[in-house]
């Protein structure tokens, strides 16, 4: 088993095209070069040293290779025992809106690892060993989340924009994934299938996911 972290870096030279909420919290900077802000590194430092700290598993990090000579840059590719860029770097070359669609190099880098595993946000940060309750499971996160405000998609929306769903309800409750535990490909599959079925559709005006 291992502890995951993802950073897709390629949506940081298109955030000049986010909308919504990923624009809210985008800060404003003309720099061209990858970055990441004071505020980030001592969060995700944080994030990585105490899933080595707790964890007792390899902790590897899904990037694409603009993040890893960055993380390499800045000290923090030693802080990880293995690196993959191999998956973020095949998503750089498809048709995946990295504006629209920003967090599929994290639902790409899920769906392609192995189980069993967790996945981390890179600001999420654990305080204790994993409980050994959470192994017994094929999937674990953190707590469900309602439909609320404009953060949150609703059934008129997709119908707007065409997108048939079955899956989706707006009263349905939606597991928050800053952290997964994961034991199950089958439904990884399911998890990519439809993560695929929203990034390939043409949309003239795209939700904000």
């Amino acid at each position: 088993m291992k502890i995951i972290f993802v950073n897709w870096t390629k949506p940081f030279f298109h955030r000049d095209k986010f909308n919504g909420y990923k624009k809210d919290i985008t800060l404003d900077g003309d720099v061209n070069e990858y970055h990441l802000q004071p505020y980030e590194l001592y969060m995700q430092l944080a994030a990585i040293t105490s899933a080595k700290k707790y964890g007792g598993v390899p902790v590897k990090l899904y990037t694409d290779t603009v993040g890893y000579d960055y993380y390499k840059k800045i000290g923090f590719s030693d802080l990880f025992d293995e690196i993959d860029t191999d998956v973020l770097d095949k998503l750089d070359k498809t048709l995946v809106n990295p504006a629209q669609f920003w967090t599929s190099g994290k639902i790409f880098s899920i769906c392609h690892e192995k189980p069993p595993f967790v996945f981390l946000d890179l600001d999420l940060i654990i305080k204790t060993p994993l409980p050994k309750w959470l192994f017994n499971y094929d999937v674990v996160h953190t707590h469900w989340e309602m439909l609320r405000g404009h953060m949150y998609i609703h059934d008129y929306q997709l119908n707007d924009v065409k997108l048939h769903m079955p899956e989706f309800e707006e009263r349905m409750a939606i597991p928050n994934t800053s952290f997964l535990f994961v034991n199950n490909k089958l439904l990884l599959n399911k998890y990519r299938e439809l993560h695929m079925r929203i990034v390939n559709k043409t949309y003239d005006n795209v939700l904000d996911w």
